[in-house]
């Protein structure tokens, strides 16, 4: 059995059936006519880095500790997520060890590539690494350089056509590379595309008439039409993939949706008193630090960050450090991590730790109130850590996880700016934000035909994908197999393992092959 495994960052139905219904994606309504669909619901937060590794995993962020591209490993120090939180406990992990070849390109997170029985090709923030080495030199054989990373953020960026050029020149060069590796003999293929989510982040005004930026006319028009023409040419990949495999699994880690609404949450906690801000010495404590940190990052944090994420990462862990100092050591209550903007969190200062049902009941009744008090029509929507999570690193989660206006606002921590609420895009160039329903494909011998399913997780990924190919599952797995989906049903009935199992075989394996 040979699976193909399609990740669209950001896919989201309300995208997709336009295009389908327009035309422009054909190979994709071959496939859901003749195969299974659904909408596939994230985690909370919906974020890139929690979700695709949820996705792999099979495990809620309770137990990956991870619900952003950052993860809290105590002490309010966050660190990025990287090739180490995935490895041994990925489904592809599993196969390999089995002996399947497989083969992982450009999943997020995963840097650097590490060994599995096959290829792996790491591009994460624009810096490239792969298992083996040579495939580099391969690449660079057929393409020269792969940079397929596109940072919608710069400024530069305002200017859209140059956007769509630039855009264009890395779905070319991807594409290239994953027809060359895709037309190989894999038992599990697996390739990710991002530029997807960059796409609907710059361009959500054009796809949304209800948008309050929405231009329109003739520009709305023929933006629309560019942005079809990058979902053709997925389009088409998805069809050649479904000639090659006789399964597909199309997947996404979040859905999308328009974003309108900038709330600081910072200069809110500070006038509710939940946090405390002192200058003087402080201040001058918080630079000397700073001043510290950027030398570690130099010499040791950054050799484990993508090139093109490292000017994030300095900001992040400088901005966590610095908002420490002031509000940390100044007797706050809550301490707001520099986490990603799609959401708010916050953690309970430990030394009020006695007190934190009252604290948190306090900061839940002002958020619930926030539209009254800024007399905005607001929605919010608050979840405590135990509603959503389960597992050995609940502790390093935040204690609440918010939203407002269920996930078109986002969230920043800036002590410098004096609003509390924008009604405004985060910028010019971050118009479209995360939903929590991406989207579900199946098609192929091992599915049933032209059938709509629901109550889909991204936590069933992974135990459904080991399934398909008779593997045992481990018990530790938070998601289920989707047995509902199969021609042969309830006639297999899946295995599960001590989660031990795949590290005993592995060792045996390494033992016997004789290597160190």
């Amino acid at each position: 059995m040979k699976l193909a495994v399609l990740g669209i960052d950001g896919g989201s139905w309300n995208v997709l059936r336009m295009l389908v219904e327009e035309g422009y994606m054909p190979s994709l309504k071959r496939l859901l006519e003749r195969g299974v669909h659904g909408d596939l619901r994230s985690i909370v937060p919906p974020v890139t880095g929690g979700a695709w590794l949820s996705i792999a995993t099979g495990l809620n962020p309770g137990k990956t500790g991870v619900i952003d591209f950052f993860k809290h490993v105590g002490n309010f120090v966050l660190e990025p997520v990287s090739g180490e939180d995935f490895r041994d406990r990925s489904f592809w992990d599993y196969l390999s060890v089995l002996g399947f070849r497989v083969a992982v390109l450009d999943y997020p997170l995963v840097y650097p590539a590490y060994p599995v029985n096959g290829v792996m090709l790491s591009s994460w923030g624009g810096r490239i690494t792969a298992y083996p080495e040579s495939v580099l030199d391969e690449i660079h054989c057929l393409v020269g350089e792969y940079n397929i990373f596109v940072d919608y953020h710069l400024e530069k960026y305002n200017n859209i056509e140059l956007f769509l050029d630039d855009l264009r020149k890395a779905v070319e060069v991807k594409l290239r590379v994953s027809r060359s590796f895709m037309r190989r003999d894999w038992n599990l293929f697996v390739d990710v595309f991002s530029f997807t989510d960059w796409l609907q982040h710059r361009m959500w005004h054009y796809i949304d008439p209800k948008h309050p930026m929405y231009p329109g006319g003739e520009e709305a028009s023929r933006y629309r039409r560019r942005l079809a023409e990058y979902w053709q040419m997925l389009d088409e990949y998805i069809g050649e993939v479904s000639e090659t495999y006789d399964n597909v699994l199309i997947v996404s880690d979040h859905g999308f949706g328009p974003n309108w609404g900038v709330f600081n949450l910072v200069k809110w906690l500070a006038k509710h008193k939940f946090i405390k801000l002192k200058g003087g010495c402080m201040l001058v404590v918080a630079k000397l630090v700073k001043h510290a940190i950027r030398a570690f990052l130099r010499i040791r944090l950054f050799k484990l960050v993508p090139r093109g994420l490292r000017k994030k990462a300095r900001k992040q862990v400088l901005s966590v450090t610095g908002l420490h100092l002031i509000t940390v050591l100044e007797a706050s209550l809550v301490v707001p991590l520099n986490y990603t903007i799609p959401f708010g969190a916050l953690h309970v200062n430990p030394k009020f730790r006695d007190n934190a049902k009252k604290i948190l009941n306090d900061v839940v009744e002002a958020l619930m109130k926030l539209g009254e008090e800024l007399d905005k029509e607001l929605k919010v929507t608050v979840w405590r850590r135990d509603e959503l999570y389960w597992g050995d690193k609940v502790d390093l989660l935040p204690d609440i996880i918010f939203t407002i206006n269920d996930w078109a606002c986002v969230v920043i921590k800036d002590l410098e700016k004096n609003e509390i609420y924008v009604e405004a895009p985060y910028s010019p160039r971050h118009i479209g934000s995360h939903r929590l329903d991406g989207i579900f494909v199946a098609w192929g011998k091992d599915f049933k035909k032209g059938i709509r399913v629901d109550k889909l997780s991204i936590l069933d990924i992974a135990p459904t994908i080991l399934y398909m190919f008779g593997a045992p599952i481990p018990d530790n797995l938070d998601g289920e197999v989707l047995k509902e989906l199969f021609v042969y049903g309830a006639s297999r009935e899946p295995k599960y393992v001590p989660p031990v199992y795949y590290r005993v075989r592995k060792i045996r394996k390494r033992l016997a092959s004789g290597k160190d």
